[in-house]
């Protein structure tokens, strides 16, 4: 495919911007795209000082994301996710998925990316109606962003989103919120904070290392993918965020006489890219036929990511049958407060009713109702589940908590309470109250939208009530003592708060945050217990560092584990077994013995049925098959 620069004689920059107003004072482009001069917000665009109510969640953005963003980092998780070579998807699937994507850094817009996607095309496919070659650059520009997502690694807003700008030389001062930077460790280094760093003169931005985010990810799964795009739609894809470049003409120094004309077409695409944004949403079931068509036309229908749930945690894989000396060495504590034998409803079951409560490690599925992008309702999730359909379970089949059900003797598995067919004669064998992104970290766990434990504590007592009115008082009551209760949290509060918050990780130690924890742990096993709960299994930290998120994160391309978070994890799970036999003492029920196995877990998935891990932090089904079975081993105190 070939393109003319020439279209519609374009004018840029702004002159561009100032062509023209009609009678409701909107700006018109070049195309003739009327501008607004307010977002859907009511302030001008990209006003990253109004105070809206996005602008204090904006910042926060930006100040994680100039912390973090070192030459380094990227340096290293641009190899990682630069191999995309295990599983196909459409590029239609990918923009199906980015309905559950919200851009945090975004001062202009909260509505799902899939609308900023169409609503981008939408708006240059009525000005160039010929170059269908950017309406399909407009469809894919923003596709990295399903990066946020759990299913595709689950990075943090800083690593997926936000304005670009070049890395290994100095901030230019024209970036967005530049005064953060002096916290990031580049900012000091010799080597990077002088105009060309590592560069020469005219290098090119294509050897110019960019701050990570879903644009540099696009770029490189178009070009593994040999696309056909121009190098035009290649520029566009790469720099759209690169704010610096096209608003303040920052780093022209490094650019060569391509990247020149590129940036003609990329100033084009950016009004659009920008000013587009509206509450007003594109029909997606009516423009669809077209972008399939396009898609097709250019034999581009296929977009290549990693296997399984995440793209770029590749290469740390354990199979199978190394499972048994894996699993020997699994972090597990059980916590069992046990009040009598008790007796269970169901002769053919041990225990009359399952109850979960945490992360999602155990959720089942209340994720799919909650506005949040942790979500596991779509393929590749539960491919060998029953059915091969997926249910909300972030895992390829069955949790650990679904074999323990079996093993128990349960024919069907407790539902998650969000569901609406939680209810009647469903409840009589308990529920699951977990939610995705939850954990002791109550603060948290809201920020991302999920069931923070005290509301899942808080649907428990709404629970008891439906109960006695399907089961009656008595029999409910019997089920409440009786049952079994489960509760999986921690892992997330760690990796996916702790060590890529610097709000916390710089104000509190490791080991302090634990204690805050190890607080809400107590808080909740109180608050169950009051509320008649007696059998209580609780997990303890994995060694988290063997994860292959944290490799991903902070392993720096050093073989084996990161040892400093396997040590956090350690010192955690001291304070958990401590906080347990306080607890023991406090409350009056007769106790087994705490059950701990202080060993570490590691490993990926590739073939789900062949290795530990199905994604970066989440067991594949045959993990959870033999971890159900360790738990039945150190858990039957409980029954």
């Amino acid at each position: 495919m070939t393109v003319t620069l020439l279209v519609e004689n374009p004018e840029f920059g702004v002159a561009a911007e100032e062509k023209g107003f009609n009678e409701e004072s909107e700006l018109v482009l070049d195309g003739g795209f009327l501008v607004p001069y307010a977002n859907s917000f009511g302030h001008g665009f990209r006003d990253y000082d109004a105070e809206s109510e996005r602008q204090e969640g904006v910042e926060s953005f930006y100040k994680l994301n100039h912390i973090n963003q070192t030459f380094d980092f990227v340096k290293n998780i641009r190899k990682e996710y630069g191999q995309l070579n295990r599983v196909e998807m459409s590029i239609w699937e990918c923009c199906e998925l980015l309905n559950d994507v919200v851009d945090e850094s975004d001062p202009d817009l909260d509505e799902p990316q899939i609308q900023h996607l169409l609503q981008t095309a939408e708006a240059i496919r009525k000005d160039y109606p010929n170059e269908d070659w950017l309406h399909l650059t407009a469809l894919i520009h923003d596709l990295g962003k399903v990066l946020l997502l759990p299913s595709f690694g689950g990075l943090p807003q800083w690593a997926v989103v936000g304005d670009t700008y070049p890395l290994g030389c100095a901030f230019d001062k024209s970036i967005v919120h530049h005064k953060y930077f002096v916290e990031n460790p580049d900012y000091y280094n010799p080597a990077y904070n002088t105009k060309y760093g590592v560069y020469s003169p005219n290098c090119g931005l294509d050897n110019v290392m960019m701050s990570w985010g879903h644009d540099d990810y696009m770029y490189l799964v178009a070009k593994e993918n040999k696309t056909t795009l121009p190098s035009a739609a290649l520029f566009v894809i790469r720099y759209h965020s690169f704010y610096s470049l096209h608003r303040s003409d920052a780093y022209k120094h490094l650019m060569n006489e391509e990247d020149v004309e590129n940036l003609k077409w990329l100033r084009i695409f950016n009004k659009y890219d920008l000013y587009s944004k509206s509450k007003v949403r594109v029909n997606v079931e009516k423009v669809k036929p077209y972008y399939l068509s396009l898609i097709e036309k250019e034999r581009r229908g296929k977009v290549k990511k990693a296997e399984g749930k995440k793209i770029a945690f590749l290469g740390f894989g354990k199979a199978l049958k190394e499972m048994d000396s894996i699993i020997s060495k699994v972090l597990v504590l059980f916590f069992a407060f046990l009040l009598g034998s008790g007796n269970a409803q169901d002769s053919t079951t041990l225990v009359p009713a399952i109850i979960t409560f945490g992360d999602s490690a155990v959720d089942v599925g209340n994720n799919n109702y909650l506005y949040t992008i942790y979500k596991a309702n779509y393929p590749p999730y539960g491919k060998d589940f029953v059915n091969h359909q997926p249910t909300g379970r972030f895992c390829n089949g069955k949790l650990a908590t679904d074999f323990t059900a079996q093993t128990l003797g349960f024919k069907t598995f407790p539902l998650p309470y969000l569901s609406p067919e939680a209810s009647g004669k469903n409840l009589l064998i308990g529920v699951n109250f977990a939610s995705a992104a939850s954990g002791y970290d109550e603060n948290a766990a809201l920020l991302n939208h999920a069931l923070s434990l005290p509301q899942q504590v808080g649907f428990f007592k709404e629970y008891q009530a439906k109960l006695a009115k399907v089961a009656g008082n008595e029999k409910a009551a019997s089920i409440i003592k009786d049952a079994l209760y489960l509760l999986s949290a921690g892992s997330g509060d760690f990796l996916q708060n702790y060590y890529i918050n610097p709000y916390i990780n710089k104000v509190y130690t490791p080991d302090q945050y634990g204690t805050m924890l190890i607080g809400a742990f107590t808080t909740f096993i109180k608050d169950i217990y009051g509320l008649g709960a007696r059998r209580i299994g609780v997990t303890s930290l994995p060694p988290l560092g063997c994860f292959p998120a944290a490799l991903t994160l902070f392993g720096n391309h050093q073989s084996g584990c990161v040892s400093r978070i396997n040590t956090d994890a350690q010192a955690f799970n001291k304070k958990l077994n401590a906080a347990a036999e306080s607890l023991k003492k406090q409350l009056p029920v007769e106790t087994t013995s705490l059950l701990c196995n202080p060993k570490s877990l590691g490993g990926t998935c590739s073939n789900s049925t062949q290795y530990v891990f199905w994604d970066s932090v989440h067991p594949s089904e045959a993990a959870n098959q033999v971890l159900a079975d360790a738990l039945i081993l150190q858990g039957f105190a409980l029954l």
